[in-house]
């Protein structure tokens, strides 16, 4: 079994192609945004060399956002796509807060327009703030962490889904979005949400 780093590599490198280039790269993929996982493990040898499917079984059942699904020979990307796929997810009751990471840059947009998909299908939100910052941290090393109140969006007809640990909704409005301010009293953290208003 490959070690953490590679499966890392390798969980970013299938996320690439099945959630934004598996057509351009030969792949056919069905409308639902599946391949065959035999087709996939060709693209990735070619990558990697020896990556055999308990490496890509491995990955699937390790995913900590539980990003892929393997069934029956065929394989696919549960979220985060810029392809054009129908990835069926529930509907839920989201919690009354759900948060975001971003940017410094992006934050006068998202202040006045609210989350947007930007290339993606859906807005992804975490359920916890260090999830929202490891998510942040791609982009930048310090995120801003944004905090959604889900609930009364939900109360107001925002429509929320989610996809494992990943909740996912169409848009945002910005009268829904605060600031998480995080500080430091007598060695503990204390989180205090400033909500933006319209």
């Amino acid at each position: 079994m490959m070690k953490d780093r590679s499966a890392t590599r390798l969980s970013r490198y299938m996320s690439y192609i099945l959630r934004h280039h598996a057509r351009s790269l030969g792949l056919d993929m069905d409308p639902d945004g599946s391949v065959d996982v035999e087709d996939l493990l060709v693209l990735l040898q070619k990558r990697f060399g020896r990556v055999g499917l308990r490496d890509v079984e491995h990955v699937v059942a390790t995913s900590d956002k539980q990003r892929f699904e393997l069934i029956d020979g065929r394989i696919r990307a549960t979220y985060g796509h810029s392809l054009e796929v129908t990835v069926e997810h529930p509907t839920v009751v989201p919690p009354e807060v759900l948060f975001h990471g971003t940017t410094t840059r992006a934050l006068d947009g998202i202040l006045r327009d609210g989350l947007k998909p930007m290339g993606r299908r859906m807005v992804h939100l975490s359920g916890t703030v260090d999830d929202a910052i490891a998510v942040g941290r791609r982009r930048q090393s310090d995120p801003v962490v944004l905090v959604v109140h889900a609930g009364r969006a939900h109360r107001d007809g925002v429509v929320f889904s989610r996809s494992g640990r990943v909740f996912l909704a169409e848009n945002v409005p910005p009268g829904y979005i605060g600031l998480l301010e995080q500080k430091t009293h007598d060695g503990q953290t204390i989180e205090r949400y400033s909500e933006v208003t319209e």
